[in-house]
């Protein structure tokens, strides 16, 4: 399934957010409040927009279920929220109205839902920058599921916009799990996700972001690896996979790239602090080609900031009510677009439109959150 369209500039995204809310409307409405008025989870992601200002918003796990092409059809449409019931109604209509207040009203949103309740992911890409010229939901190389299309349409874990010169690959990795099936989904999607990135090797610079469900090296788990041995995410297989997917890509984890074997968790448990102290897992990365660890301004976890046992308490401004917290990439501009003919008039003009875009976000009615 895939969308067409006029590119209207040649300006990138440069800087990304990537978060898995572990269901959005579960942490941005609360249920209590028929007119869903907005929960602290809302102000606190409405305050990491403001403060970061990103060109793109990654969100996985948002749990909306897409619309059905025809009641009993067995067809769907992954790109439109479902209408089907009330519930799906008032869900789409707190979605659209949220979308249509600051600072998210900046933003054009592409969605890439499943159909049913479950997975689904959403990128945010701001107006003030080129559409995409291609939008699809699957990582199969001609547009089309070539394998079982459940493993990314049906499920909502792909979703790519395509520039002139960049990809953005926004997924929710299939979790390994613990059986058989799940084994042989997960290496199924491993294999795909290494095709697709090697298609476009060398022709564009895929920024691949998301919770990609896997702890890389031993430093990404804590507080002891031996704590998740054979834990889905932490497995040896899973793990050599992505380190092949790397290798045969020439692309590299940014995080490690720009901050070395710093000690940090994207994903914490849930279920307090047991005899070996908080669990944490970092899942949640941005991937590019090695020739961009050049152009890294900064990379970074939202928990960052803060020393271990204050993250160990999940901050409401970090997850956001969610057990991953919000990561970031910021990245500079191509040193080659002026080379390539961009006059003053056009460095001014995208000048312009990114300054209006920081008042518009400036002025926005967001309350900010402190911890």
């Amino acid at each position: 399934m895939t969308e067409a369209f006029t590119v209207e500039d040649a300006s990138e995204p440069l800087s990304f957010a990537s978060w898995n809310a572990n269901g959005l409307l579960n942490r941005i409405r609360d249920k209590s409040d028929p007119n869903g008025r907005r929960t602290r989870a809302l102000l606190a992601l409405s305050e990491n927009v403001m403060r970061k200002r990103p060109d793109v918003i990654a969100l996985q796990e948002v749990w909306l279920k897409c619309e059905e092409m025809g009641k009993g059809t067995g067809k769907w449409d992954h790109a439109k929220m479902g209408a089907e019931d009330k519930k799906l109604r008032d869900e789409k209509a707190f979605i659209e109205a949220l979308m249509g207040r600051r600072p998210f009203k900046n933003y054009d949103a592409y969605y890439c839902l499943a159909n049913a309740r479950r997975a689904g992911v959403i990128t945010m890409v701001k107006k003030c920058l080129a559409k995409p010229i291609r939008v699809a939901r699957t990582l199969a190389l001609d547009g089309r599921d070539v394998t079982p299309d459940e493993i990314d349409t049906n499920e909502g874990r792909v979703l790519m916009l395509e520039y002139e010169k960049m990809i953005v690959l926004n997924t929710y990795v299939p979790h390994n799990g613990s059986n058989a099936e799940r084994y042989e989904k997960r290496a199924l999607w491993d294999f795909r996700v290494q095709r697709f990135l090697e298609n476009y090797r060398g022709k564009k610079d895929v920024v691949w972001m998301g919770d990609l469900n896997v702890a890389h090296q031993d430093h990404d788990v804590g507080p002891s690896p031996r704590l998740f041995e054979g834990v889905g995410g932490f497995t040896l297989p899973e793990r050599r996979r992505f380190t092949d997917i790397l290798a045969a890509t020439d692309m590299v984890d940014t995080y490690r790239a720009f901050n070395g074997d710093r000690l940090t968790y994207t994903w914490r448990s849930t279920r307090g602090q047991g005899l070996d102290g908080w669990q944490g897992m970092r899942l949640d990365y941005f991937v590019v080609p090695r020739k961009l660890v050049a152009r890294i301004k900064s990379c970074e976890t939202s928990t960052d900031r803060f020393d271990d046992t204050t993250a160990q308490s999940m901050p409401m401004s970090c997850f956001m009510d969610s057990d991953h917290c919000m990561i970031h990439l910021s990245l500079h501009k191509r040193e080659d677009d002026d080379d390539e003919g961009e006059n003053e008039d056009e460095d001014e003009e995208e000048n312009a439109r990114r300054a209006k875009q920081q008042k518009l976000d400036r002025d926005a009615d967001v309350i900010l959150i402190s911890d």
